[in-house]
């Protein structure tokens, strides 16, 4: 008979360690505290924003544009917290036509406090503090060989530990986005499939973290040395990646400034003998037009900068995955901005329908969510590919 153990074997000897395990306990029980506050955080500001898009509806309809909060926003927040909900559709205000696309697309750079925030954030620091030592601790007190016996391998012990522990972290940091939405009332067809894409993306995002714990274990001669190596790459990827991409785009293009348009647009209307039409764009009248399209497209520019180079950090390709899927992300807001202009070009005369947002095609929501997870398994495998090597190089038993 074989002498290696089962995996049955294996994971019913780890599971005894994980019982005892008061620290993996302890990160579980402020992953989940985390979540719930997160979660009662965002849907407090779900609900304000619906009571304001009721409010901008019924006080006197036909003058607002109102963005609905979509059926998983509570998840992410993402941009709907630097963009208007609701614009007034007021003759002669020219803050109208691009309230909606004024703010440094950067500045929230990974977002406020919320579900997305949490597994983004904080899940990967869980992880890290639970698993950075599943090998080398042992291998540090001397005792990697007995481990082996109940493990077969060093590498089964490795895979079998971090699968029960990240396992772990992962099914909290699912739980409790799936209550919250179910919290919110009835789930259609179109949410459940939403849902279950928001689920794959926390699957995969933490599933790299794993992976990068685990090359941390097969490099590390000690257990310290793991620590503060992992430590590092969290502080790289989700810190100084996302705020030195924040710095590179605001120096190629840098935030225009809205006071200073508004003024120099209210000084252009103030020379003409009548007022200018919805969003204050007349189409005769060039030099306002040649404010804001040069105002717009410095913004545009400057947001599908920080798009293209999200790659460079898995924390940002997460992050535009939720607000995607949320429904808080740019392309939902750059579509109310572009219903707005549509609705104030045709509605110039009376007895005009009042705006109503139509919502995105999902394919678009769908393709773009691919598109990230296609980037975080490539990040993935290129991880796994590196454990093997190191593991191959290094002896893991002293």
């Amino acid at each position: 008979m074989s002498s290696t153990p089962s995996v049955g074997r294996r994971l019913a000897a780890e599971w005894r360690l994980v019982r005892r395990d008061r620290t993996l306990w302890a990160a579980l029980v402020v992953l989940v505290a985390c979540l719930l506050s997160a979660s009662v955080s965002a849907v407090t500001w779900v609900r304000a924003q619906d009571a304001q898009v009721a409010e901008a509806a019924g006080a006197r309809p036909g003058q607002w544009a109102a963005l609905p909060p979509a059926a998983l926003a509570a998840l992410s927040i993402g941009r709907s917290d630097v963009h208007p909900t609701a614009l007034r559709l007021s003759p002669g205000n020219p803050e109208t036509r691009f309230a909606a696309r004024l703010e440094n697309p950067r500045a929230r750079a990974l977002g406020r406090f919320d579900i997305a925030f949490v597994i983004i954030v904080l899940a990967p620091l869980m992880m890290v503090a639970v698993t950075s030592d599943v090998v080398t601790g042992d291998r540090d007190a001397g005792r990697l060989a007995l481990a082996i016996t109940a493990g077969g391998s060093v590498g089964a012990l490795l895979a079998t530990r971090l699968l029960l522990r990240a396992g772990l972290l992962t099914m909290c940091a699912m739980a409790v986005p799936i209550l919250t939405v179910l919290s919110q009332g009835d789930v259609t067809t179109r949410d459940a499939w939403l849902l279950a894409l928001w689920m794959l993306v926390v699957g995969v995002y933490l599933a790299f973290w794993a992976a990068v714990n685990a090359m941390a274990n097969a490099w590390a001669a000690r257990a310290a040395t793991g620590l503060m190596a992992l430590v590092t790459v969290w502080t790289a990827l989700v810190v100084a990646a996302p705020a030195l991409l924040g710095l590179v785009a605001d120096a190629v293009h840098a935030t225009p400034s809205r006071p200073a348009l508004v003024v120099a647009m209210w000084c252009a209307v103030s020379q003409d003998e009548a007022p200018p039409i919805y969003g204050g764009i007349r189409p005769e009248d060039d030099r306002l037009r040649a404010l804001v399209a040069s105002f717009e497209d410095e913004v545009k520019r400057q947001e599908d900068m920080a798009t293209r180079w999200r790659f460079v950090s898995p924390a940002l390709v997460a992050r535009d995955a939720f607000d995607a899927i949320a429904g808080t992300g740019l392309a939902r807001h750059r579509a109310f901005a572009a219903q707005v202009e549509r609705h104030l070009t045709g509605s110039q005369h009376a007895g005009a329908p009042a705006f109503t947002f139509s919502e995105p095609p999902v394919a678009a929501t769908v393709g773009r969510v691919l598109v990230d997870l296609a980037a975080l398994l490539a990040a993935g495998a290129v991880v796994v590919v590196a454990t093997g090597f190191l593991a191959r190089r290094r002896t893991m038993i002293r």
